[in-house]
Parts: C-alpha cells; structure tokens; sequence
C-alpha cells in the first residue's frame, strides 16, 4: 500500500500494477477494487493524491460504471493484507 484516506480509499502498487480500492455505498459499506488504466496511473503521477482523491469520488459516487474492471477478491490475494498492516502500522 503506498496511500490512503481512511474511510474513503486505499492506494496499492506492486512491479506492475496500481490498485484503488474505494468505499463504496452508504447504508451498507463495500469496496470497489479497480486497477488504475495509464491515463489514471499518469494522473496520479502528476496530481500526487489530489488525483486519486477525484478518481475516488467517481468511483464512490457512480460504482456501477466501475464494475467491468473491478477486480473480484483482490483483499484476498498474496501480499494484500501484509501490505495493508504493514502500512498502517508506520502511518
């Protein structure tokens, strides 16, 4: 994980890919995990955590635009908890 706004979206990078994982819904909470397309991973590159701040809204605010590239199990795969504690406890 390299960023996170709690309660909102959390930011993973690997050698290949960069992963948002966004909260979604309001009653009942979920998230939405996409991998970022090069224009998003450009965006980020520029805009710094401003960018996924505005990527996020979309996703949050429209889900069902998102669901064709969301990624199905992705808090399930091999690192992704690691990563995740391992970021929370220096931050």
């Amino acid at each position: 994980m390299i960023a996170e706004r709690q309660w909102a979206w959390m930011l993973y990078a690997d050698d290949s890919r960069l992963v948002l994982c966004v909260v979604c819904g309001s009653v009942a909470l979920y998230e939405v995990a996409i991998e970022l397309r090069t224009d998003e991973v450009e965006a980020f590159r520029a805009g710094g955590e401003a960018a996924v701040d505005r990527l996020a809204r979309r996703v949050s605010d429209e889900p069902r635009n998102y669901w064709a590239r969301r990624i199905q199990g992705f808090n399930d795969e091999l690192g992704v908890h690691e990563a995740t504690a391992n970021w929370r406890s220096q931050h």
